[in-house]
């Protein structure tokens, strides 16, 4: 599962629908926040009933998972483009 953090929900995402997710068994839990300075990933693994923190990238430092699949990703890459502002 893969959220994208919103300022206006941070709170209810990182809490009551982590702990939701995690009493549902949803393995991994990804919280991307696309800060244009400051684009991060963390990335919660479910043990027991609870999530506890697996690991943070941010910038350009690419953030690496082998489960449930395996899969790379480099932040910065978040906010780059022509959209950017």
């Amino acid at each position: 599962m893969t959220e994208i953090a919103a300022p206006s929900t941070a709170h209810f995402g990182r809490n009551r629908k982590k702990a939701t997710y995690a009493e549902i068994r949803i393995l991994a839990y990804w919280v991307v926040d696309r800060d244009p300075d400051g684009p991060s990933i963390t990335e919660y693994r479910v043990d027991g009933v609870a999530y506890r923190e697996a690991g943070t990238a941010a910038g350009p430092d690419p953030c690496v998972a082998e489960a449930p699949s395996p899969v790379q990703i480099v932040p910065a890459g978040l906010v780059a483009g022509p959209w950017r502002r």
